[in-house]
């Protein structure tokens, strides 16, 4: 039997382990399945490392460059429950930990979660 009950994936890319670690006990805190990729990964389509279906993971391995930015892609959420995820991150101090560039980007997707409700 699959696992349908558990949606909420975050995939975590170029991401230091002592910050993962982190993330970690928070996805575990909410009830979120993380996804660590690694750089043979990144030819994969976002939704087949989501597990989606309908996107086959084809094996293919990566051979382009590295980037060196981390990257976080958050799957399956309803808007509450990423409002909810987005609260804790920022309040747990990591957002900071990445400069002001990261909590903007943050708290703009909070945002535009809110407008997405209100449409």
């Amino acid at each position: 039997m699959s696992d349908t009950k558990n949606t909420k994936k975050l995939l975590i890319f170029n991401m230091d382990e002592n910050k993962a670690t982190l993330i970690r006990t928070l996805c575990v805190n909410l009830n979120v399945r993380l996804v660590k990729v690694y750089s043979p990964q990144y030819g994969e389509s976002i939704g087949a490392l989501a597990g989606i279906p309908a996107y086959p993971l084809t094996n293919q391995p990566y051979r382009g460059e590295d980037f060196s930015q981390e990257m976080m892609v958050i799957c399956g959420f309803r808007p509450d429950e990423l409002d909810v995820f987005l609260k804790a991150y920022r309040e747990s101090g990591m957002a900071q930990s990445d400069g002001n560039a990261a909590q903007y980007e943050l708290e703009r997707g909070t945002a535009l979660q809110r407008a997405f409700r209100r449409t």
